[in-house]
């Protein structure tokens, strides 16, 4: 059985304490730098970044097509 589980990462403690109301059981929150995400190279299969990309100061260079 494959366990499935998702993070939610924001640089702000404040944004992640605010999240503390929808968060379930399979949800994890990390407070962490869009620059340099705490994952190491393959641990990841999918990334959401909603509204996010406008507050990256070099947004292409966090975005990669395969």
């Amino acid at each position: 059985m494959v366990r499935k589980f998702g993070v939610g990462i924001d640089l702000k403690m404040v944004m992640l304490l605010l999240t503390t109301d929808f968060t379930g059981r399979n949800l994890a929150l990390v407070r962490a730098d869009v620059a340099r995400l705490p994952f190491a190279t393959g641990t990841v299969d999918a990334v959401h970044a909603g509204a996010a990309l406008h507050c990256w100061p070099s947004p292409l260079s966090g975005v990669r097509f395969d």
